[in-house]
């Protein structure tokens, strides 16, 4: 009956995240706040996207090159679509088949739920946004490839954008 269940892992520091997929009614809950809150952005984001000028005949570098020229805008909008209350709800959802393995202090492995009443959700993540964006990442690709696409690597571009600029500002200036 149905298809298999194909849960993914993902190592991040000494931690092994394990996301199943969401059953198909928590899934589609999740569905409805994701759409708000991408659907303007992600329209702002690939209506900027013009391949018939692509440089060379390479529409992947065309792509790449306007989705990171895009992405700035697309998370301004995005950030005016969130608050507080639904942005934690929203990643608790995603997150709640998912389970982490992590050493204890005895040397041995612990594998915790992550989300929920019972989940090691702050104690996992206090101090690491960006790890947990990654598991969060991980959680929409399991539940929504088809509809997502490879936004791993739209993030990816645009942490390193991010990143660069962050390096510019600290670095002194050259005289």
């Amino acid at each position: 009956m149905g298809r298999k269940v194909q849960s993914k892992t993902l190592t991040v520091r000494d931690m092994v995240f394990t996301v199943t997929p969401l059953s198909p009614t928590a899934a589609l809950g999740c569905s409805v706040p994701l759409l708000k809150l991408i659907g303007a952005p992600a329209g702002a984001l690939f209506g900027s996207v013009d391949l018939t000028e692509a440089k060379g005949g390479d529409r992947g570098a065309a792509l790449t090159d306007a989705l990171s020229a895009g992405l700035g805008g697309a998370v301004a909008a995005l950030t005016e679509r969130l608050n507080e209350a639904e942005v934690i709800s929203l990643v608790q959802r995603l997150l709640e088949g998912c389970t982490v393995e992590m050493p204890t202090g005895d040397g041995k492995l612990s594998v915790l739920q992550l989300a929920g009443p019972r989940g090691v959700f702050d104690e996992v993540f206090r101090g690491d946004l960006f790890s947990m964006l990654k598991v969060v990442g991980l959680a929409l690709e399991v539940n929504y490839l088809g509809p997502f696409g490879d936004w791993r690597r739209w993030l990816e571009l645009a942490m390193s954008s991010i990143d660069k600029e962050k390096s510019k500002a600290e670095s002194p200036e050259e005289k």
